[in-house]
């Protein structure tokens, strides 16, 4: 019986698989810590924050742990070299894109994020594309590399 090989053929894991990986971790950890700081009331915000986070119901939440966690199984997918990391990324991109809609729909975005808030929003979609194609190049040289025959 063979073994898949990863994403990245029979080759070391990629030093940007690692950084990603870490980075990722480490924007899934302090988003958690952040929530809970912030639904426990334990941070002084801005009074349209803290009514924009009052505001906050079943789906806001249920957005949050599903995009959290498609994040968090993502990062452990494509430290392992599994394909199907591209698509718990994708899963997760589009999660935070609903998020955001829904958060532009309820209130003004500028009266909540502030304006750097929203070109951080942007600069952070652009880096999860990135990431995205990234994965998607990673996944599809794998697959190139795994139709090849190996010599024994």
């Amino acid at each position: 019986m063979s073994q898949a090989l990863p994403m990245w053929g029979n080759r070391k894991r990629p030093g940007l698989v690692w950084a990603i990986v870490i980075f990722m971790l480490v924007g899934i950890i302090g988003g958690a810590v952040s929530y809970a700081f912030l639904c426990s009331g334990m941070l002084n915000v801005p009074v349209p924050v803290r009514n924009y986070q009052a505001s906050f119901g079943v789906l806001d939440n249920a957005l949050f742990v599903t995009t959290w966690t498609c994040n968090l199984v993502a990062a452990v997918l494509l430290f392992l070299g599994q394909r199907a990391a591209l698509h718990f990324l994708l899963g997760g991109f589009g999660l935070k894109l609903v998020d955001v809609g829904l958060m532009a729909s309820s209130s003004p975005p500028s009266e909540v994020l502030g304006t750097r808030g929203i070109v951080r929003v942007c600069v952070g979609f652009a880096i999860n594309l990135l990431v995205l194609v990234y994965v998607y190049r990673l996944s599809r040289r794998g697959a190139q590399e795994a139709a090849v025959p190996r010599a024994s």
